[in-house]
């Protein structure tokens, strides 16, 4: 096995070029540059923060876009070699714009959204026709939820308006995913019950829309498993579920278990669930 300053040495001959500082910027010094856009109504710049704990100066190559409902998009590429970059060529404006930083998710960095575009997102998010674009308009929420500088209201008002409408399967399945997550991490007990029904109902409209036993509605069925505190719904799931998910012990266990969480079942029906199911999937539901 080679060492590290084998591995850069022999890189740095193939290239031709001294990566020292480069290495020492990006696979040397941990955290994640946060980038955003500010707009004073003349110009745009990119501003770059280091995590204060870990100061760097990393380079970047990305591209900033800008997504307004009444224009085309636009797409600026920027070489960030310093703290703050002018964007001459950006233009910032139009109606509902949503302004995204690394909007070809060319490199590795968190996203800042600025207000505007917070208020803009949770209705415009599926109305991108770039998958690209709206993939990095997730994870960005996302990872701003998990950062704490996202209200998580928004990513939910996002997921009751745009989800529905994502048409990428990927994204589709990983935007449920996440919503699973993010109930369960990063929203008060005392209004999880209310966002939790809020959810399940979203994936209601998607299953009402689409083909019985596509992929989506798959999805949606299992988002509304796991989430829904209609109990009466959940109860006659477990013998009449979705007819195509009669036989998926997985989706019937999900009913089991968001039965027993909200604490409408009782010892006999968990133990009658236990016995119906013998097998290992079943013993560690």
């Amino acid at each position: 096995n080679g060492t590290f300053a084998e591995f850069l040495a022999a890189i740095e001959a193939a290239s031709g070029q001294d990566l020292g500082d480069w290495a020492r910027a990006w696979l040397l010094t941990t955290g994640r540059d946060t980038l955003r856009v500010e707009a004073d109504g003349v110009g745009a710049v990119l501003a770059r923060v280091s995590p204060a704990a870990y100061p760097s100066c990393r380079p970047h190559v990305l591209d900033v876009g800008v997504y307004a409902a009444d224009a085309p998009p636009q797409v600026t590429r920027a070489r960030v070699e310093g703290d703050r970059t002018d964007l001459p060529e950006l233009r910032i404006g139009g109606v509902n714009r949503i302004v995204l930083p690394n909007s070809s998710d060319l490199t590795w960095a968190s996203v800042d959204f600025d207000e505007a575009t917070l208020g803009a997102l949770p209705g415009r998010l599926g109305e991108l026709t770039d998958p690209l674009v709206r993939s990095v308009c997730w994870q960005a929420l996302d990872d701003g939820v998990a950062r704490g500088v996202v209200d998580p209201r928004i990513y939910f008002d996002a997921v009751a308006r745009s989800w529905p409408l994502e048409t990428h399967p990927a994204l589709f399945a990983n935007v449920a995913d996440d919503s699973l997550v993010m109930l369960s991490r990063f929203i008060p007990d005392e209004v999880r019950p209310a966002m939790r029904a809020d959810l399940a109902q979203t994936a209601a409209t998607v299953v009402e829309k689409e083909p019985a036993g596509s992929p989506r509605a798959t999805i949606a069925a299992r988002v509304i498993a796991r989430t829904s505190t209609d109990e009466s719904l959940l109860r006659s799931w477990l013998t009449a579920g979705p007819p195509w998910l009669r036989d998926d012990t997985d989706f019937h266990w999900m009913v089991v278990g968001n039965l027993a969480a909200l604490g409408v079942l009782n010892e006999s029906e968990l133990a009658a669930a236990e016995a119906a199911d013998p097998t290992v999937s079943g013993h560690l539901a």
